[in-house]
């Protein structure tokens, strides 16, 4: 249960490997960058193998969109008798989900100064009709939405057959387990990223295939007046860690401001103190791990620790369920990353089509996994909803999906499970002053997030 959890944190000693495991990730990246300067074997294994995964994504990842979609849904489903509190706490983090992509879109504005209406539209509605057309096309043919839709309708059909919710707690459950195991490989994760980043340009030329004229094919990008060229290795690497740090600004923006709203709620707040007594002790983890659920016991001792007003049982719920829920910082990244990838390819994206792929983001992070490399489930969906022409598919599928992992993967997750911490001082300050009196926290909602922590 989630007291077992939190005792375990303190009883448990950390392992070398976890204390340094910081260390050994960018350690990772900077030599993977460094044996590929000179090492072409390296960059063609490296290259050969993510391109064979590109070759199989468009039937890989629809299915993996059913698969982790579905589980994570039927369990939503399963929390319809938590009571008026967890029902608001639901529909709390639903809400900060979609607020998460607006903002995401409003800084890609204010970074990129993308356009706000799409190219050849004359006007605000003639700019909506075209990306709803487009968008509605989408949503007819696309193999990522009739996985969507099959996932919703599977765990519907979940909450009245007993034995196909178990089924599907013990696929998430695996996946769950999956990750936990990625700890130990994740600097030789990073060893590869760091050579894959590297011969980036040479991989786009050949996938291209005009030769020089396919690195020309990227364009350079813009950051007001500030350009960085991807046809060389060391530009992309430039990119690849702008996008990394544009990211974390953006989280760490949001984060402020909600920390900010949690203070004007909770006078019992520092937020000195929340960097210094708490931040500072988990972000390291978060960012070196890449996975909110290996963070979880330790998000629920510290929480317990500086936030000791929080009764247990709101505690664990709100950073239970926010451990599968909160992930406003890799909704984030989805549209940074996804803006970036688009203005080197040279196409033109506007404020208007990224509002509309908002509901399809904010769906698919429901079935986002917690582990690294999480944006593999939004690449395609993305690719086809923004009208990208075939050609330059598996470019941007390569580009983007090379340029998510590490570093961008390490300050969304930090985002994400902070961000729970936030939320529970948030969701017990309201608690107290609307729903404590009438004790609507029911024992069904215990039992849940006893579920979401372990």
């Amino acid at each position: 249960g989630s007291g077992t959890t939190e005792s375990s944190v303190v009883a448990s000693p950390v392992s070398w490997f976890e204390k340094y495991l910081l260390v050994l990730v960018i350690g990772g990246l900077i030599a993977g960058i460094w044996v590929a300067s000179f090492s072409q074997t390296l960059v063609d294994y490296v290259d050969s193998t993510v391109n064979l995964f590109m070759d199989g994504y468009g039937y890989v990842a629809p299915a993996a969109i059913f698969l982790i979609l579905t589980p994570s849904l039927a369990r939503l489903f399963a929390t319809r008798h938590m009571g008026w509190f967890g029902l608001f706490v639901i529909g709390w983090f639903a809400g900060r989900k979609i607020l998460a992509g607006l903002w995401a879109v409003a800084f890609v504005f204010l970074v990129f100064r993308i356009p706000f209406l799409p190219q050849g539209s004359l006007s605000l509605a003639d700019g909506i009709m075209q990306t709803l057309e487009s968008l509605g096309n989408m949503m007819l043919t696309s193999s990522y939405f009739w996985a969507m839709y099959a996932a919703v309708a599977v765990s519907v059909l979940s909450t009245r057959i007993e034995r196909l919710t178990e089924l599907l707690e013990k696929i998430m459950d695996g996946i769950e387990l999956a990750g936990s195991y990625l700890m130990p490989v994740i600097p030789v994760f990073m060893f590869a990223i760091g050579a894959y980043i590297y011969g980036l340009p040479d991989n786009v030329q050949e996938q291209i295939g005009l030769g020089e004229e396919g690195r020309r094919a990227l364009l350079d990008l813009n950051i007001w007046g500030w350009e960085t060229s991807p046809q060389t290795s060391t530009g992309m690497i430039m990119i690849y860690v702008l996008g990394a740090v544009l990211t974390g600004v953006a989280c760490l923006i949001w984060q402020l401001v909600f920390l900010v709203i949690a203070r004007s709620q909770e006078r019992r707040v520092s937020i000195t103190g929340y960097f210094k007594n708490y931040w500072v002790k988990v972000y390291p983890l978060l960012w070196a791990t890449s996975s909110e659920a290996l963070a979880t016991p330790l998000n629920l001792y510290l929480a317990k620790r500086h936030a000791p007003w929080i009764p247990s049982s709101i505690r664990r719920f709100t950073i239970g369920v926010g451990s599968y829920l909160d992930i406003n910082g890799t909704i984030i990244n989805v549209f940074i990353l996804g803006a970036i990838v688009l203005l080197i390819l040279g196409v033109n994206v506007s404020v208007i089509e990224l509002l509309l792929i908002i509901p399809v983001v904010f769906l698919i992070s429901y079935g986002v996994p917690g582990i690294p490399g999480e944006l593999v489930l939004f690449a395609g969906p993305m690719a086809t909803m923004l009208s990208i022409p075939d050609a330059s598919i598996p470019v941007f599928l390569a580009v983007y999906i090379g340029i998510q992992l590490g570093l961008p993967d390490s300050f969304r997750t930090g985002n994400n499970s902070t961000d729970a911490f936030v939320g529970s001082i948030m969701m017990n300050a309201i608690y107290e002053k609307w729903f404590a009196e009438k004790d609507l926290l029911t024992p069904e909602s215990s039992s849940v997030s006893a579920a979401g922590s372990d």
